[in-house]
């Protein structure tokens, strides 16, 4: 091994969990949020951003908390393998739905 260190700075960090919330949640990165804070030596991440869905009624809205939950462990999930540290708590706050209606081919 060549002698050094590696050092990755916040903003690079931060970087990586919008770009991986957005394609979890299914929207832009530019309409993600995100805070790191340490947290007893392990990452937390906050999120607040919209999320992706397809048209629902009332009955549907159990698929909405179902749906942020799996995104928000798929968010712990690769943001600490892409960033290599351990991640302790990720924090989602759903700021809107995107309704995505879904197109039939005839």
């Amino acid at each position: 091994m060549i002698a050094g260190r590696v050092s990755v700075t916040p903003r690079a960090l931060e970087s990586v969990a919008r770009g991986v919330a957005a394609g979890h949640l299914g929207v832009e990165a530019s309409r993600v949020r995100v805070q790191l804070s340490d947290k007893q030596g392990l990452l937390a991440v906050a999120i607040a951003a919209p999320l992706r869905s397809a048209p629902f009624t009332g009955a549907d809205a159990v698929g909405l908390v179902t749906q942020s939950e799996h995104a928000r462990a798929n968010i712990a999930r690769d943001v600490a393998t892409l960033v290599g540290a351990q991640v302790g708590t990720v924090s989602l706050r759903v700021t809107g739905i995107d309704i995505v209606e879904t197109r039939r081919v005839l």
